[in-house]
């Protein structure tokens, strides 16, 4: 895997953990210790730069304070599980329904971070974009590292491939070689009709393909000045 894509697939194998998080898989998440400064890092990564992804996560709170607890039995915190812990310890001040609210809006806006169409925001649910973004990436790590086209196949026409390239577009937008980047684009541009129910679908599916690459535009051409 190449290095700046692994920061790509690790981060969103993160979310998907913390979006599947039990009592029981953060045991066995944290018994290694390569796997716990993995959630760790990019935990901590989240919670800096994007100051809502608490409430987004406030159902885990209990979850994760225990298993960082157990995982460090006798020993200190250091700065980034002082950090995660002080936060998710700090939800504790809101009422459930509050948070609740919070949480909603929280998805709501990153579905609007990523160019979701106003009129398509209910049709996505945000924990399936993460799920498919952890999955998409590592195709596209497959095709690029193996030139896999047959399992590319899958993401023509696939709205939640779009949301999956506009976070590459807004948080990693220079992580792809050139080739892997302008694949991307071909995959988006030419969607296969056949695979769309009704004609209303297609017509959501090239709204929103429209305003992707309408940035991808703006960020290749970034690219090709750097």
């Amino acid at each position: 895997m190449v290095k700046k894509l692994k920061k790509i697939i690790s981060e969103l194998k993160t979310k998907e953990e913390i979006n599947r998080l039990t009592s029981e898989d953060v045991r066995t998440l944290f018994e290694e210790s390569d796997n716990y400064e993995e959630f760790i890092n990019n935990l901590y990564s989240f919670m800096t730069r994007d100051i809502g992804y608490k409430f987004y996560i406030h159902n885990k709170k209990d979850i994760i304070t225990q298993g960082i607890i157990d995982a460090k039995c006798e020993s200190s915190f250091d700065r980034k599980e002082k950090h995660i812990m002080n936060e998710l310890n700090g939800l504790n001040d809101f009422s459930f329904g509050f948070l609740e609210e919070l949480k909603t809006q929280y998805k709501v806006l990153s579905l609007y971070g990523l160019r979701v169409p106003r009129r398509q925001i209910d049709k996505f649910d945000y924990s399936k974009v993460i799920e498919e973004g952890y999955k998409n990436v590592q195709i596209i790590d497959d095709f690029w590292m193996n030139a896999n086209l047959i399992a590319t196949e899958e993401l023509r026409s696939n709205a939640y491939f779009l949301t999956t390239v506009n976070m590459i577009l807004n948080d990693y937008p220079k992580e792809y070689a050139d080739f892997v980047f302008a694949y991307i684009k071909q995959i988006i541009s030419y969607p296969d009709q056949d695979k769309f129910e009704n004609r209303k679908q297609l017509n959501d599916y090239n709204v929103y393909q429209a305003k992707t690459l309408k940035k991808f535009y703006k960020i290749e051409k970034e690219r090709s000045l750097k």
